[in-house]
């Protein structure tokens, strides 16, 4: 007989796995491709799983189980995940690959009871606690835009002036101001550094010079050889200067967060 969405059988044999692998948390996943399985569930499982294994290089086929086992010596490691419900699950996945701690899968019964009864995941909410990380980053980068707009046009007033060099001395320091303030942002509010500055900031500065070369070479090729329109081929780089900046922060900037 199941208990909620589990099989007794399945939890005794993760019990069982967990114990004989130390230092790892043992996940019993769900096949996702049975025809009982919730539309909801799918797409929500398909997402989370893109989203975990960008974000921690490590990739397992099912982030929402509830059905983990570990071995005594986690329990203080994860003690300190912060986070409740989902989001809570999601950084104990996060948090293995940061501590070297293992992640190996069991395949379990799939089960879910007409209504899905027993998930008391809710859509919306649980969703954006999920993935808080990635509505920050955004909301970092929002700000900073904001704030170099603003800034470029009191320096234009200022320096314009001067003409052409002028707007150009205005850009430049517009958007050296806004890197700075997006660089505290995101050490400070998004990613949690505790780095010293002297580690993050010339590892942010390097990016920041490779995104901006990569921006405009990707933007030279989508309106010169693919002759995309100038606000097409911008909106394309965008989004994926957008993606390679948080993957790269994430994983290689500010690779050293506090718990």
């Amino acid at each position: 007989m199941p208990t909620g969405q589990h099989e007794v059988a399945d939890t005794i044999r993760c019990a069982r796995e967990a114990s004989r692998n130390p230092h790892t948390v043992v996940l019993g996943c769900r096949s996702f491709d049975d025809a009982g399985v919730p539309l909801r569930s799918k797409f929500g499982n398909k997402i989370t799983r893109l989203v975990y294994g960008l974000t921690s290089g490590t990739w397992i086929s099912d982030t929402q189980t509830g059905l983990r086992a570990f071995t005594a010596d986690l329990i203080s490691l994860l003690a300190d995940v912060s986070g409740e419900r989902y989001e809570y699950e999601m950084n104990v996945l996060l948090a293995c690959p940061e501590h070297e701690v293992g992640i190996h899968e069991i395949e379990i019964q799939t089960v879910y009871e007409e209504g899905n009864p027993t998930s008391h995941f809710r859509p919306v909410r649980d969703s954006l606690r999920i993935y808080a990380g990635i509505l920050k980053f955004a909301a970092a980068s929002f700000s900073s835009f904001i704030f170099d707009f603003v800034l470029f046009g009191m320096l234009a007033s200022l320096l314009g002036q001067l003409g052409t060099a002028g707007l150009l001395a205005a850009n430049v320091l517009a958007r050296c101001a806004s890197a700075t303030f997006n660089f505290a942002l995101n050490s400070t509010m998004v990613f949690h550094s505790n780095e010293p500055v002297a580690k993050t900031a010339p590892r942010y500065a390097t990016l920041a010079v490779g995104l901006l070369a990569g921006n405009t070479l990707g933007l030279a090729a989508l309106t010169g050889v693919l002759g995309l329109p100038a606000l097409v081929a911008k909106l394309i780089v965008e989004v994926a200067s957008f993606t390679v900046s948080w993957l790269l922060q994430n994983r290689f900037v500010f690779r050293s967060k506090r718990r």
